[in-house]
C-alpha cells in the first residue's frame, strides 16, 4: 500500500515525507513543482506527479494503492493579498481539496488534510475546541479555510475516515522564526498587537 503527500516541498510536508522514507513507506506526491520534489527526496524514495489544481485533475496513477492521503499543500498567505495571490490561495486550498475529495471519495483510505487555527473568531479570552460551532466567516481567509474544511468533510464515508488538522504557527530552524532573526539582526524589530491578543496553544 502506500501514501500520497501533497505539499511535500513545504516544511511539514518536508518533514512528514523523510519520516515515511526512514518507515520505508511507498510514497507518492502531488507538487505543483515535481522537479523540486525529487531534487529533494531522490527519484528511488519517491515517485512524484506533477499537478497543478486549478487547471488539472489529480493523475489517476497517483492514486493506485493509496490507503492515506496527507493534503498540505498551500499557497503561503504572507505578502500582499493581490488578485493573484487570492487565486492561488483560493486554488491550493479549497480547489485541491475538493478535487481530491472528489477523486478519493469511497476509498478504503484515510484522508488527513492541513487547516489553520485562524478558522476560529479568535475572540479575546476564548478558548476554542475541536467541537466548537463555527460562525460565519469574518474574514477572506476565514471564508477559504471553512470552504477547505467542507470540501475535506464531502468525502467522509464509512470506507474513508477524514480528519482536519488545525495547525498553529510552526516554529523551526529553517521556518518563520528565522525570517525575524534576520530582521533583527539588521536592526528592524516590531511590536505586534499589545500583547494580549489571542494566540494557539496545546491543553
Amino acid at each position: 500500500m502506500a501514501v500520497l503527500v501533497t505539499g511535500a516541498t513545504g516544511l511539514i510536508g518536508r518533514s512528514l515525507v523523510r519520516s515515511l522514507i526512514a518507515e520505508d513507506e511507498t510514497i507518492r506526491i502531488l507538487s505543483r513543482d515535481r522537479a523540486r520534489a525529487m531534487a529533494l527526496f531522490g527519484k528511488r524514495t519517491v515517485k512524484a506527479f506533477a499537478w497543478e489544481p486549478a487547471t488539472e485533475e489529480i493523475p489517476t496513477a497517483a492514486l493506485g494503492e493509496v490507503e492515506t492521503i496527507f493534503h498540505l499543500m498551500g499557497e503561503p498567505v504572507g505578502g500582499r493579498w493581490t488578485k493573484a495571490k487570492i487565486n492561488a490561495i483560493v486554488a491550493s486550498r479549497v480547489t485541491s481539496t475538493a478535487k481530491i475529495a472528489r477523486a478519493a471519495k469511497g476509498r478504503r483510505c484515510r484522508f488527513v488534510s492541513a487547516s489553520s487555527f485562524g478558522i476560529y473568531a479568535g475572540e479575546r479570552g476564548a478558548v476554542y475546541e475541536e467541537t466548537v460551532t463555527l460562525p460565519p466567516p469574518a474574514s477572506r481567509i476565514q471564508e477559504i479555510l471553512q470552504a477547505a474544511e467542507h470540501a475535506v468533510a464531502s468525502a467522509s464515508t464509512p470506507e474513508m475516515r477524514v480528519n482536519m488538522v488545525r495547525f498553529g504557527m510552526v516554529c523551526a530552524r529553517d521556518g518563520y522564526p528565522i525570517k525575524l532573526v534576520r530582521l533583527f539582526r539588521k536592526g528592524i524589530s516590531f511590536i505586534v498587537g499589545d500583547g494580549e491578543q489571542s494566540y494557539p496553544s496545546l491543553i
